[in-house]
């Protein structure tokens, strides 16, 4: 599992789980890739409750399916205020930056 600062990468390997980064292909509501790579990030919070919700589904048979984490500046950048896209503007503050999927309070 690798972590960088606070941010944890979600795999199948390290949390059972089944992953479909859409924004990594041209299977979305934009119709092209946003996302570089096919990972997923989430701040450690968010996965600890992620860890939470896990245990949970899997107790019930169920395995969790994840669509989507924390998402890049290079994806804000390339689809910010100019497009019709509502993903948050780095600069701007257009949107809420979904910054791993914070989890609410």
């Amino acid at each position: 599992m690798a972590t960088c600062e606070n941010l944890t990468e979600i795999s199948p390997a390290t949390h059972n789980v089944a992953l479909q980064i859409a924004y990594a292909g041209p299977d979305n509501f934009v119709g092209a890739p946003i996302y570089s790579r096919p990972v997923c990030f989430l701040n450690n919070e968010a996965a600890a409750c992620l860890d939470r919700a896990i245990e949970l589904a899997g107790e019930l048979g169920f395995r969790l399916r994840v669509f989507d984490g924390y998402r890049p500046t290079e994806a804000q950048w390339r689809y910010g205020p100019t497009r019709r896209i509502r993903i948050s503007w780095p600069t701007r503050g257009v949107g809420r930056p979904i910054r791993g999927a914070r989890p609410s309070t």
